[in-house]
């Protein structure tokens, strides 16, 4: 387990993130796919951000719905519950899906799984993400407001904070396979 936290600097952040961005839906036959799975604890703070899975910009944006051609999980300022999230080439097309109280932001000891999935040349990308400690879980596909097919996506897990005080995220393991 590799715990992160920021530091009490504002829109600080902290975790971990691939330098290479290893994952692509691709854009021609036999081209791209990947199998992605992160597991990781959450941090308990209100006011702290997340980001989990894959994101273009390698080091996601402190704010989390920001990040464009990216999927995963988030956690905004306020929510108490983890968002299923997708956005394409502009942050007009996002789609973020409140995930509901079986997987609390702010559940203390909780262990979370998120597995996202796509074969190579996809128009889809699966997802299943569940909760350790309580058996829920929830799976199903992205259809609209994808990453671009050519956009190469970087592993992450990244908290960060909003206010002047420190987030911290346990990050249990970092996967990435892709047939290409």
């Amino acid at each position: 387990m590799v715990s992160s936290s920021t530091s009490a600097v504002l829109r600080n952040q902290a975790g971990r993130y691939t330098a290479e961005k290893l994952a692509w839906r691709g854009n021609g036959p036999g081209k791209g796919g990947f199998i992605v799975n992160i597991r990781w604890s959450p941090d308990t703070s209100p006011t702290s951000t997340d980001f989990i899975g894959l994101c273009a910009n390698g080091l996601p944006n402190a704010t989390p719905e920001d990040n464009v051609n990216s999927i995963g999980i988030i956690k905004r300022t306020g929510d108490t519950n983890y968002q299923l999230f997708t956005c394409g080439a502009t942050t007009a097309e996002r789609s973020i899906f409140d995930l509901g109280t079986a997987f609390s932001a702010r559940a203390t000891g909780t262990i979370f799984t998120l597995c996202l999935f796509c074969d190579p040349n996809a128009s889809t990308i699966g997802f299943s993400i569940s909760s350790l400690e309580t058996g829920a879980a929830v799976s199903g596909t992205f259809v609209v407001n994808l990453p671009v097919n050519n956009v190469f996506m970087a592993l992450a897990a990244i908290t960060g904070n909003t206010i002047l005080s420190a987030a911290v995220m346990n990050i249990r393991s970092f996967e990435c396979w892709t047939p290409y």
